[in-house]
């Protein structure tokens, strides 16, 4: 119908296969004219090839850059779309990663976060990272850093460090309007807004414009080795949702431990500074990483509370530029119950 022999995708790509049947017998005409089409055709991909790798060399040279060392921060530019997320408003490029080695003059190995999942990818997916350096992960070293900020201001206020419950700090006589104050005290009970955080987080650095107006709401058991209840309430999707956690006492009054399945993400919880009236500031360690956030019993707070925090952050390493102000409108009053998670 086309005047000439119908050829796959295959064929063009790799030539014709060794057992293909050749042109039949018959007059002599159409054997040559079937080797000058084979012939063509071998011609024709032959140039291609090397007008590809000619391109090729050409694009390497263009966007080989300068060098990437081994242990350097780059970001990675992903074009995938994610899921629930815009394609106009989502950032396309992931990190930082970590380069662990240089494959070919274009082609590095890199560590991907959060996991550490190891890939090669070509020199034209990677920028260097030029921002500030994130929270090296220490391990076992970082293990104790809220041990040891813990026990520096028990040794401040006089207390006996080497009990874990010490009666002369967190007895009732002297519980005060301090930061000592255990957060199982029944001031703590009732309903605190989130003014801001301070953390080194990925998803908060990328989705900072994107925050929703979050609450929660304590429950507290007179008991002291009872859990902290915590009802966090905050919107996805226009969807209000309901977040229930059970904070455990620990032997240290203050402090409470947020288990996950995962040991090795458990979260210390610790309060940090509250007059029960108005603010509350309470620490996170997981992993060795520490973030803060400050809560208040309204959506706004008196200036002075929003620079004592900022201070506070400061230092912990959590400059102004980690410091993310939550929304002061759209809070949920209730989820139903299709919309309620209990951690």
């Amino acid at each position: 119908m086309l005047g000439r022999e119908l050829r796959t995708p295959a064929e063009l790509a790799f030539g014709r296969p060794p057992d293909a049947p050749t042109a039949p017998a018959g007059p002599a005409y159409a054997r040559k004219l079937q080797d000058r089409l084979d012939s063509a055709h071998s011609f024709a991909r032959g140039r291609l090839e090397e007008a590809g790798m000619k391109q090729k060399r050409n694009y390497d040279v263009k966007t080989r850059g300068r060098n990437l060392a081994p242990g350097e921060l780059v970001w990675v530019y992903d074009q995938k779309l994610k899921k629930g997320r815009s394609p106009r408003l989502d950032s396309k490029w992931t990190g930082p990663c970590k380069v662990l080695e240089k494959l070919g003059e274009v082609v590095y190995r890199v560590q991907m976060p959060p996991r550490g999942r190891k890939v090669a990818l070509h020199r034209d997916r990677l920028a260097p990272y030029r921002g500030a350096p994130p929270l090296p992960d220490m391990g076992a070293q970082m293990d104790g850093v809220v041990d040891g900020w813990w026990t520096a201001t028990m040794s401040q206020q006089g207390c006996d460090v080497r009990k874990e419950v010490a009666e002369s700090c967190f007895g009732p006589e002297s519980w005060g309007e301090s930061w000592s104050a255990p957060l199982g005290s029944l001031k703590m009970n009732g309903k605190w807004f989130l003014v801001s955080v301070a953390s080194k987080c990925q998803y908060l650095r990328e989705n900072n414009l994107r925050l929703e107006g979050t609450t929660i709401i304590l429950t507290v058991d007179p008991s002291p080795t009872s859990p902290l209840s915590v009802s966090t309430l905050r919107k996805l999707n226009m969807q209000c949702w309901e977040i229930r956690q059970k904070y455990l006492s620990t032997k240290t009054s203050g402090r409470f431990l947020l288990k996950s399945r995962n040991k090795k993400n458990d979260i210390d919880v610790v309060i940090g500074e509250t007059d029960y009236n108005s603010y509350s500031i309470l620490y996170y360690q997981k992993r060795g990483k520490i973030s803060i956030k400050l809560y208040g019993r309204s959506e706004r707070l008196e200036d002075h509370i929003l620079d004592k925090f900022e201070q506070l952050a400061e230092k912990q390493n959590l400059g102004i530029d980690f410091v993310f102000p939550f929304p002061k409108y759209g809070f949920c009053q209730s989820a139903d119950e299709k919309h309620v998670l209990s951690l």
